[in-house]
């Protein structure tokens, strides 16, 4: 699935340089691109307030932004992650442009959430643990924004990520922190 593919600079620092194993990790027979447009990101909803969505009525909170730095409406924001592998390096890139005035002027990180599962293990294959890999950075740093746009590009290289090591990345998210904070997430849109 070309989702496993952005988060292999997450293996960066949790998967190191080891000798290949005889396992196997069960994968596609090419995994080397990745893009998701952005979007902006929410707090989760865990105690429905008695709102709900309509055509399928499931159980809703009342929406609140994660973090103030988000895109801005008016000025017709959009943004975009991608990530294309060749052998063991990768090169990562994203931007956003029509950021709100509470984005000007910082530098939002791109990080990555994955299960990683891999050949390159003392007893392969192996799975990390997945609190290792939860908002990952992956080098790309967004800004400073200015004039509600940022963009970054990060390379993880050779000698960092073990080349035919079958490392399988699956995607859980990606986003663009404000500090600690989720400002923007990979997602979709439906106008």
């Amino acid at each position: 699935m070309r989702i496993n593919v952005l988060c292999l600079a997450v293996a960066a620092g949790v998967v190191g340089v080891a000798s290949l194993a005889s396992a196997v990790v069960n994968t596609p027979g090419k995994a080397n691109k990745f893009q998701s447009t952005l979007v902006g990101s929410y707090v989760i909803c865990t105690a429905p307030t008695g709102n709900s969505t309509k055509t399928l009525p499931l159980p809703a909170c009342d929406a609140t932004p994660a973090d103030p730095c988000s895109f801005d409406p008016t000025l017709g924001g959009k943004g975009k992650v991608k990530a294309t592998v060749s052998g063991a390096t990768i090169k990562l890139s994203a931007q956003a442009k029509g950021l709100n005035a509470a984005c000007e002027g910082k530098t939002l990180n791109a990080v990555s959430t994955a299960r990683v599962t891999s050949n390159d293990c003392t007893t392969p294959p192996c799975t990390v643990v997945e609190a290792a890999t939860k908002d990952f950075p992956t080098g790309c740093a967004c800004g400073p924004v200015t004039g509600g746009a940022c963009s970054c590009s990060s390379v993880v290289g050779p000698g960092v990520l073990a080349g035919g090591a079958s490392t399988n990345i699956q995607l859980e998210g990606c986003a663009l922190l404000d500090g600690s904070n989720h400002a923007i997430d990979c997602g979709l849109l439906i106008p």
